[in-house]
């Protein structure tokens, strides 16, 4: 009924899903301390 994922599968395994959402959180995370420091406002970055 489902086919077996192979190593050419582009569909992301639900570890490389965390490990993706894990690396957007930091940056967020990182531009909202900027954000606090130097008052600039979300909407204002690129």
């Amino acid at each position: 009924m489902f086919s077996k994922p192979d190593e050419d599968s582009r569909l992301m395994s639900t570890k490389e899903v965390k490990e993706s959402l894990k690396e957007h959180v930091e940056v967020f995370a990182m531009f909202a301390s900027l954000k606090l420091e130097g008052g600039v406002k979300m909407e204002e970055l690129p």
